[in-house]
């Protein structure tokens, strides 16, 4: 069934579907395929709405978004002045909602891995207490493949007074730790900290890696730089969330092999769905 409503709005507009691919980028063939019904990806809707002076909500009231505390957090964050402001603005409209009492403005996570399968994974976070009290601890985790081997942790902050880790669950391949700030993060207070860790043997077998936004996120982004030796054949985004596994061939998902030896899988994500499992596959050639 064609968007008759994308149709009449070009129509008004006086847009033709040149122009349509002119703003997105895209080729002839996918314009007409929005225009007989097809839904294009998130950035391209903010265009096309743009170039025709209509709301997103309105061309596609499918991918309308419910009043959720996603939602809100995206509306809030894109109507902010600042930083600052939106972290305002986000504690007196969620408050107490905000899992773990932060909102993350950028979640990073860095994974090398060398030939032998062993490697070096740090998430670093900007983040702002949100909350409308001081924050102590926070809590977090990693997971290693191969328990046989030694795990070397170590948590960093840009404050003046340094963060403490402490593991509270030491499984097989599996570690739950505390990091406690030893001055409380006050309301409002943006601040960034990491945590690093080196496993050896990690990924021998299994090419993947699962990255979960533990609560409210901004901007989430994946860099993985694996030596291994062979041509990388593919790689992939599987996106679990409630409801349920969905294969995306998402276009931020670039991949750039500056030789033989090694690739570089990058992935960025505005908004992610809160708690889902972004996991990225890669395979090389046998």
């Amino acid at each position: 069934m064609s968007n008759e409503r994308l149709r009449v709005a070009m129509a008004a507009a006086r847009v033709d579907v040149d122009a349509l691919v002119a703003a997105t980028g895209v080729d002839p063939k996918t314009g007409q395929r929005w225009i007989a019904g097809r839904t294009p990806y998130p950035r391209h809707r903010r265009a096309i709405a743009d170039l025709l002076g209509e709301d997103e909500g309105y061309l596609w009231p499918q991918t309308a978004e419910p009043v959720t505390h996603e939602a809100r957090f995206r509306r809030l964050w894109q109507a902010a002045l600042s930083e600052g402001d939106a972290v305002l603005q986000i504690q007196r409209s969620l408050g107490g909602a905000i899992s773990g009492q932060l909102v993350n403005i950028e979640q990073a996570a860095t994974i090398e891995i060398d030939p032998d399968g062993s490697a070096v994974i740090e998430q670093a976070y900007l983040c702002a207490n949100a909350s409308y009290t001081p924050l102590m601890t926070l809590t977090r985790d990693m997971w290693f493949e191969h328990p046989q081997h030694e795990v070397f942790l170590r948590a960093r902050c840009n404050r003046s007074v340094p963060m403490q880790v402490q593991i509270v669950r030491d499984f097989p391949n599996y570690k739950q730790f505390l990091c406690n700030f030893v001055r409380p993060v006050q309301p409002l207070e943006i601040f960034h900290f990491s945590y690093c860790y080196r496993t050896k043997k990690m990924f021998l077998a299994d090419h993947f890696w699962d990255q979960r936004a533990l609560t409210l996120t901004k901007t989430l982004t994946v860099s993985i730089v694996h030596s291994k030796g062979r041509p990388l054949t593919s790689a992939a985004i599987t996106e679990e969330l409630q409801a349920g596994p969905m294969q995306d061939q998402d276009p931020d998902l670039t991949i750039i092999q500056p030789d033989e030896k090694t690739c570089n899988i990058r992935w960025k994500k505005d908004f992610p769905g809160i708690n889902g499992i972004y996991r990225i596959s890669w395979s090389f050639d046998d």
